[in-house]
């Protein structure tokens, strides 16, 4: 133990990236003395549930889990990505419907959506909107 507030895990038969994975994934809730500071003690920290596979499934297991975070980054930047796009696209499409350069029809056919008539986007009545704007 450091100080009364601060202790350090120092691991000597596993790699720090497998205490590391390990660690991340446990929910300390379970094991802290509640309160208004919750304290987590040297006995607790001995009692916490610790599997120590072979040094060879550790750096197996460390890879894979660098590997599905990558993927889970990549794939989180292509959603922020193609929501922005999305905005984008629907900004302009509601602005030039509202300016008489596209009718709602062409709109929906840009999007790949047929419609008859789209009466609202977010509460604002588009037509009505369109209407008021080519009048004058």
């Amino acid at each position: 133990c450091v100080d009364n507030n601060m202790s350090a895990f120092i691991p000597k038969s596993v790699s720090s990236e497998w205490a590391h994975a390990w660690l991340s994934q446990l929910d300390f809730e379970e094991f802290v003395n509640p309160g208004a500071i919750p304290s987590f003690t040297e006995g607790q920290q001995k009692e916490l549930p610790f599997l120590v596979p072979p040094h060879d499934e550790q750096v197996a297991i460390c890879r894979e889990i660098e590997r599905l975070n990558r993927s889970k980054n990549n794939l989180s930047k292509e959603l922020r990505t193609s929501l922005e796009f999305l905005k984008e696209r629907r900004a302009a499409l509601i602005t030039a419907a509202v300016t008489g350069r596209i009718t709602v029809e062409e709109m929906a056919a840009q999007v790949g959506i047929w419609v008859d008539r789209v009466d609202k986007v977010d509460g604002v009545d588009l037509v009505d909107k369109v209407d008021k704007e080519r009048a004058l």
